[in-house]
């Protein structure tokens, strides 16, 4: 009888943990696959399937503006003139509307901008199209940048 329950007691302690095992190499060697909807107007879905094995490679783009440096930027829409000055991490924004010349200091929020600036430019040209005009995208206030 002895040795009964000895074998049981061994086998209530070792089938939890094969089952544990088990279920952890079936759960790493299934497919992942994980969906984006996109906001464009197609409103297409994309799946990607992920296998433990594969990489995903994606050529990041970023905004080549350092905010230690001398950076001009200028910008001219409907009539209104935009000039942003990047000089050692101090940062002014000129808008001439109409003869009106209002003038910003954004030196506060430098570490916020240059967050941004590190992130893909095609992330930041989705996130800025709600505030820019129609016919207006960051590549080209970007292009607009000339470094001094």
């Amino acid at each position: 009888m002895d040795d009964f329950f000895h074998y049981v007691s061994k086998a209530v302690i070792i089938t939890p943990i094969i089952i544990v095992i088990l279920a952890l190499i079936i759960k790493f060697n299934q497919k992942k696959e994980i969906s984006f909807k996109t906001n464009y107007p197609l409103k297409k879905e994309i799946k990607i399937s992920i296998t433990p094995t594969s990489i995903i490679t994606q050529k990041i783009e970023k905004i080549s503006i350092s905010l230690d440096d001398h950076w001009l930027c200028q910008y001219q829409f409907n009539n209104e003139k935009y000039k942003l000055e990047i000089n050692k991490r101090k940062i002014n924004l000129e808008i001439n509307s109409l003869g009106q010349i209002k003038k910003y200091d954004l030196s506060p929020y430098a570490s916020f901008i240059e967050s941004y600036l590190n992130m893909d430019i095609n992330q930041l040209e989705n996130i800025s199209k709600i505030y820019l005009p129609k016919n207006m995208s960051l590549k080209d206030l970007v292009n607009g940048c000339k470094k001094i």
